[in-house]
Order: structure tokens, then C-alpha cells, then sequence
């Protein structure tokens, strides 16, 4: 599971009861451990880090109180360890919160609760509890600044004694970057004592798109990180809450705005991962006690006043939890016209819809809405529904903000290609005669009628290796020195010709694949003496994928002999062998081509010399830097790209014009530096070792 990514996590999930202005709130101390891990379970199957905000003390219980006699937030990090304990690993990881109080007594309480808390816990399964993150929404001037920095000053050293970092958690971390705020002194000698800070950033409440939110959440962090660089290098920068913005909202009455939170949390979620941040989605749950459940005239707030939480999942009326992104959130998919162009609506073209694009991008993608039947709403980029209102002439435009009768298209199947039939019962076509404007204006379906619809990012990350180690679960080193099939020249040895660094090109810590021109001890080869070692990592029986987005960033090896290859085998390998099982060749280079990366399709009957293999030009030197190298692939088709830009496709129907279509099981996959081979030919005098492939990351979307 990703590591970057976090969930804040308060166990307040009951509705209002009564009326307004006298509505009741669940009792802050209704929920037992287990109904907790309940909880947790389901938020395990999507995050394994969660941040809390308080035991109990700081507002609503006296400091005579037993600590674990607290309301509901004093069992979270106990259900985190029994869950830990029941699975037999860290599932739910816990950064313990202290709420803030003026009283020192009520404080001091909260504070022992948390250590108390976060040493049963840990005792029952270690390393659930790694950090307490003290205070929230309270660091306003230097006075509460002071307060708490004298709160971590007294306690840093009692909590590295356990193994466990304190940190603050606050909204006004902006304030770090600008010198002349009137704190910034204290909020600078807090940053000195923190072994990490949790910033709260969301997008305006203007912001137009989730695009946009995740544009300004970012510059705004990379302010506060490079500020606090500066002050305390050793200091971790987090996002401690972010969310799409809520007030002013109801998403539990507005699908649109439903959608608008799913993609916010997605695209976040992606930076996160890129930019490598920590990063707390606000927040696991809907806490629909603050909703509007009885109409008030603002409808972020509940009956009695309260703002409004919203999550990623909601209390069902069975009991259970739901994830808003089963109903509320369609397809993403691009459509792509017989011109070989994408369709766009940029919002620049006043959201006209033009096939001219050559690469998808965030105009370039729209969210599919199911609707009766084969009927169905496309929802663009910046928010709007895709209209072919025939008032306006049948240009499609998205500019409309619910689904009627002209925002309505019959989708109907042609050749594993897609027509759209408007209400006005023309079919829509993207004519290049007409400038590639889609237009609902015609009487039957020909070339200019038919879209290829495919899925699109965000897909939701299901996995991803991003190798600040080598996994032992996940992947095996392959030993030995036959050819491999292909006359091979290198020894691949059993981990010693692969490691981990930092890259500062990458900014980030890659996985290194180094073959060297050396006899590794003890080796043997088909030919002799062996003259080259490498490394050949694979994660069968381990890990395997069925369809979706498979991408790695690579750099790559350079000189000729060398032979890089990121690949994937059917998991029936060991039942039938090769080609039957099937390969799919993501990316492969050979080093008498400098500039040119490959993918192929092998399987029975179209094997070795294959008819399924384009290439692509990079236009400089493989080793020059990273690029993303990538499939998309489902039932009928997978398709090839470097960086985005799809180089090469295959169909089903036309594999199956050679041989049986052998890509409908898992993949398991392969990484490896081959020397010399049938295809590359061997190394000459021009060739240099050592060679070496980084790594970045894989990354599975489905």
C-alpha cells in the first residue's frame, strides 16, 4: 500500500436525533473498540496510515478520568494494535493526536492519556503508534505558539525513549514564509524542536476544478517546505488534513460535488506519491451528525450549527460503510475520433468539444455517468455536462450543469468502437472536413461517427513499489548463467549487482539494476567463463496484475551490448511454458539504438520475431533521463506509452488473427539488465561498463 498516503480518522459516525434547535449528537463515548476496528477494517483496504485528534481530556472529561474511560477517540490506537495482532502486520498505522486546552490540568492529562495510549498500544503490536502529533487548529499568535513548543520541549525525550516522533499539527504553517508574520519567531523555534510538522491546506473555496485545487495545495506546501528547510532540515514536512473544500456544500445531496471530492482525493493522492509527502486525506469518514439533516439555511452545517465533515465513506442504513466512489463516480475515458485525434474541451475553447488533441491531458478526459439503459452523460473537466442542444445548432458543448434531455447520449457498440446518438436522434460526428468539431448531425454511423472509447487516468492506485528497499516479499532475484534463452552473455547473481540509492535526478531513492563486466565467484555460463554480471528481478508467485495501467519510471542503460527490459509473464508459465503463457514487453531497449525504446506482444503462435512490436524515438539518449513507460490494457486491446504519448496499439481481433489471445489471467512482472543476446548483439570496444538501470517507481492502476 502506497506510503505517502494517510487518512485522518475521528470514530463520530452517528446521526443527529430530534429536531432542531434541540437535536441530539451520539454520545461522544458510544462506540466500543470493536465497533472501532470495524471501522479500521474498512479503512485498511484502502490506507494503512491514520492520523486522530485527541483522548478525551482536553474539552469534555475531567483529568480524574481513567484514560481509557475517555470518549471513543481514546480506543483508536488499542483497535489499530488488535487489529495489527489479528492480521499479523502493521495494517493501520497511528499518529496519535493531542487536542489543545488552556487548562495545564485538563492538558497534562491529555498528554499522559496519549503516552499511555501509545505504550498499551505498541505493547499489544509494535509500531503501531509511531508519532504524537500535539494540538490542532490553535497555533493563532505567539502566546498558544510558546505553549506548545514548551509541550514538546517537556516531552520530546520521554517519546524518543519509545521509539516514537513528536510533531505538530496546525493550519497557519503559511505563516513560516513570511518573516514579517507576527509570530514567526515562535512558530520558527517550534519548527527547531519538532521532529515533524502536519500542515492543514485545502483549495480555495473558489477553486474551480480539482486540477486546480491540487495546483494550489501543492505551491502552497512547497513554500512551507522550503522555509522549513532552511530553520530545521531534519524536520519531516506533512499535509496533515487536505479535502476538497465543504463549506457552502452538501456533498451528501449533490452527486457533482461527490465527484469533485473523489477526483480532489485521487489527484492529491498522486501528488503525494510523486512529490513523495505524507499526505492526510480530511477525513475517512462522513460525520453526517454535522450535516444538514434538517435543513438549515446553511447547508455545510447541522441543525444545531455544527461545520461539516465529509469522507470517503458513509454510514449505510444496514450499519456498514459504504465508499462513495461505488455509485457516485463514473468512468474516466477519453475519446479518441477517427482522425487518430483526442477529443478535447478545453475550457479555453469556451468548452466547445474538438478532436485536435494528440495526448491526453485533464481536457482530454470525462466522467462517464451511467444513466437508463445504454443512455449516458459525459461529465467534462471543468465541471460541466457535455450538451448537444439542438437549439444551438448540435455542437457539443460542455457547459450545462445538471443532465437533461440534450445532455443524454444512446451509446451504441460498433466494432468494438462507439457511436453517440443525441436526443435529437442524429448521431454526433467529429468530421475533420468540419475542423474536428463534434456536432449532432448526422443521419447514420460512418468513419467520422465512430469514437474508440478508452479509460483514462485517475484509475485508483492499487499498488506500487516505490524502492526505498528491495522487498523481499514481493520480488526474487533469478540466479544463473544459461543464455536465458536469447545467447546471453551477463551471470545474473542473487542481489549483489542490485541496490538502493537517492537520485537527486529522480529526487527520490531508485532501485539500481548494475551489470558489470566481471566473473562473478562461483559462477558458470552456457559459453565459458562468464565475462558480465547482472541482476533479473521478478515477482512470480508474488505479485501479479490483471489489466489496468502498469508504469514504472525508468532510466535507462546506454551502450551497445546492453539489453534493459521492464516485462511481464502469464501466471500459467509453469503449466505451459513459454510463448503459451503469453509476454507483454512494457519497455525494451537494445543498445545499438540509442534513442529508441520498444514494446512487444509474445504468445502462441506470434512469438521471437513477433508481428505485435512498435518503437518509439525519444529523440535523445535513453540515459539521459527518466520517462514513464507504460500499458494500458483490458479484455480487447493493450496499448504502449512513453510518457504519456501511445506509441503503439494491438487489438484482441487482430492477435487472434495469429494466435489464441493469452492476456485474459494475471501477469506476473520482470526487471532485468541483459548483456549481449540475439538481439542486441555482444559488447565491442566502444561499449562501457558498469551499466546501470534506475528504477523510480512501478505503479499499478486499475
Amino acid at each position: 500500500m502506497p506510503q505517502f498516503h494517510g487518512v485522518a480518522f475521528s470514530p463520530y459516525v452517528g446521526p443527529w436525533t430530534g429536531q432542531a434547535p434541540n437535536a441530539k449528537v451520539p454520545d461522544w463515548n458510544s462506540y466500543s473498540q470493536q465497533d472501532i476496528i470495524q471501522m479500521l477494517e474498512v479503512i485498511a483496504t484502502e490506507f494503512n496510515q491514520i492520523s486522530t485528534y485527541s483522548m478525551g481530556y482536553a474539552r469534555y472529561y475531567p483529568p480524574t478520568t481513567p484514560w481509557n474511560q475517555l470518549d471513543s477517540n481514546c480506543l483508536v490506537a488499542g483497535a489499530a494494535a488488535q487489529l495489527n495482532q489479528q492480521r499479523g502486520k502493521v495494517a493501520i498505522q497511528v499518529a496519535q493526536g493531542i487536542y489543545q486546552h488552556t487548562n495545564p490540568a485538563h492538558q497534562q492529562a491529555e498528554i499522559e492519556a496519549a503516552f499511555s495510549a501509545a505504550k498499551e498500544a505498541n505493547a499489544v503490536y509494535p509500531n503501531t503508534v509511531t508519532s504524537l502529533v500535539f494540538t490542532n487548529e490553535y497555533l493563532v499568535n505567539p502566546e498558544t505558539t510558546n505553549a506548545v513548543n514548551a509541550m514538546i520541549m517537556s516531552n520530546k525525550q520521554r517519546a524518543q525513549d519509545l521509539n516514537i516522533k513528536v510533531g505538530v499539527r496546525s493550519h497557519t504553517f503559511g505563516e513560516i514564509a513570511n518573516p514579517h508574520s507576527h509570530f514567526y519567531h515562535e512558530l520558527k523555534t517550534l519548527i527547531q524542536n519538532c521532529d515533524f510538522i502536519q500542515c492543514n491546506l485545502y483549495p480555495g473555496m473558489h477553486c474551480p476544478t480539482p486540477t486546480d485545487g491540487v495546483n494550489q495545495v501543492g505551491e502552497a506546501f512547497e513554500q512551507i517546505k522550503t522555509a522549513v528547510a532552511d530553520i530545521n532540515p531534519q524536520c519531516e514536512v506533512m499535509i496533515g488534513e487536505t479535502g476538497w473544500p465543504s463549506q457552502g456544500i452538501s456533498f451528501n445531496k449533490t452527486d457533482n460535488n461527490v465527484a469533485n471530492l473523489l477526483a480532489y482525493y485521487e489527484g492529491i493522492k498522486k501528488w503525494a506519491l510523486e512529490h513523495r509527502v505524507m499526505t492526510y486525506l480530511f477525513e475517512a469518514i462522513d460525520e453526517p451528525w454535522k450535516s444538514n439533516q434538517n435543513g438549515s439555511d446553511n447547508p455545510w452545517q447541522g441543525p444545531n450549527g455544527a461545520e461539516g465533515h465529509y469522507g470517503l465513506w458513509y454510514l449505510n442504513a444496514q450499519g456498514g460503510y459504504t465508499h462513495k466512489g461505488a455509485s457516485s463516480v463514473g468512468l474516466r475515458v477519453a475519446l479518441k475520433a477517427s482522425n487518430g485525434q483526442y477529443v478535447s474541451a478545453d475550457f479555453n475553447q469556451d468548452g466547445i468539444l474538438i478532436a485536435n488533441r494528440n495526448e491526453i491531458k485533464e481536457w482530454e478526459t470525462f466522467e462517464l455517468i451511467q444513466r437508463d439503459g445504454n443512455q449516458i452523460g459525459l461529465r467534462a473537466d471543468n465541471g460541466q455536462y457535455v450538451s448537444a442542444d439542438f437549439n444551438e445548432g448540435g455542437i457539443l458543448i460542455a457547459n450545462r450543469n445538471e443532465i437533461k434531455e440534450w445532455e443524454t447520449f444512446e451509446l451504441i457498440n460498433v466494432d468494438n468502437k462507439f457511436a453517440l446518438q443525441a436526443a435529437n436522434q442524429k448521431y454526433v460526428s467529429a468530421d475533420f472536413n468540419q475542423g474536428g468539431i463534434l456536432v449532432a448531425n448526422r443521419n447514420e454511423i460512418k468513419e467520422w461517427e465512430t469514437f474508440l472509447i478508452t479509460n483514462t487516468l485517475p484509475r485508483k492506485l492499487v499498488w506500487s513499489d516505490e524502492f526505498d528497499s528491495i522487498d523481499e516479499s514481493v520480488w526474487t532475484f533469478e540466479v544463473g548463467g544459461h543464455g536465458w534463452g536469447n545467447s546471453e552473455l551477463q551471470y545474473y547473481t542473487n542481489g549483489q549487482n542490485a541496490f538502493i540509492q537517492f537520485d537527486p535526478q529522480a529526487g527520490s531513492n531508485v532501485l539500481v539494476l548494475e551489470a558489470r563486466k566481471e566473473t562473478p565467484p562461483g559462477s558458470s555460463c552456457w559459453n565459458g567463463a562468464c565475462q558480465y554480471s547482472s541482476t533479473r528481478l521478478i515477482s512470480k508467485d508474488k505479485k501479479s496484475f490483471q489489466y489496468g495501467r502498469i508504469e514504472a519510471k525508468i532510466k535507462l542503460p546506454q551502450t551497445q551490448g546492453i539489453w534493459p527490459a521492464f516485462w511481464m509473464l502469464g501466471n500459467s508459465f509453469g503449466q505451459v511454458g513459454w510463448p503459451q503463457c503469453g509476454e507483454i514487453d512494457i519497455m525494451e531497449h537494445v543498445g545499438s539504438k540509442p534513442t529508441i525504446t520498444s514494446g512487444a506482444l509474445h504468445g502462441p503462435g506470434y512469438s521471437g520475431a513477433t508481428p505485435f512490436f512498435g518503437t518509439q524515438d525519444l529523440g535523445v539518449s535513453v540515459d539521459a533521463d527518466y520517462h514513464i513507460y507504460a500499458i494500458e490494457w483490458n479484455a480487447n486491446e493493450i496499448r504502449w506509452f512513453v510518457d504519456n504519448t501511445n506509441f503503439y496499439s494491438v487489438t484482441r481481433a487482430r492477435v487472434e488473427q495469429q494466435g489464441a489471445w493469452v492476456f485474459d489471467q494475471p501477469f506476473w512482472l520482470l526487471l532485468n539488465v541483459a548483456v549481449g543476446g540475439s538481439l542486441p548483439g555482444s559488447p565491442d570496444n566502444s561499449s562501457s561498463f558498469p551499466q546501470r538501470m534506475y528504477v523510480d517507481y512501478i505503479r499499478i492502476y486499475q
